[in-house]
């Protein structure tokens, strides 16, 4: 690697060779569209429709990390929103092979 100093001056701050791999995506998982969310932005409840055969893991989390809501949704969950800060939360869940899938949701 060479690091350009003042003046055109360059300094070879490496002799070995190295090469950088960039990952330009995040992996979809299938059961992406067998998941609703509904509505966004959400004011008093928050609807979770899955067209899955088994339940998932689902934990809601506020942008700051913290656990704001758990429960598993197996075909349909109303989760009560009402009195919630406003904002960005995101909704994390995990089926039973353990495949992650989050949404962002907002509440309003």
């Amino acid at each position: 690697m060479k690091v350009k100093g003042k003046n055109n001056v360059f300094f070879n701050v490496s002799t070995s060779n190295f090469s950088i791999d960039y990952n330009t995506a995040i992996p979809k998982v299938s059961w992406e569209n067998e998941v609703l969310v509904f509505p966004v932005p959400a004011m008093n409840e928050l609807t979770i429709k899955s067209n899955l055969s088994g339940a998932l893991e689902s934990v809601m989390v506020n942008p700051v990390g913290q656990v704001v809501w758990k429960g598993k949704v197996q075909n349909q969950e109303t989760i009560r929103v009402r009195g919630w800060a406003k904002g960005v939360y995101y909704l994390q869940l995990v089926n039973g092979k353990g495949e992650k899938l989050v949404k962002p949701v907002s509440i309003q």
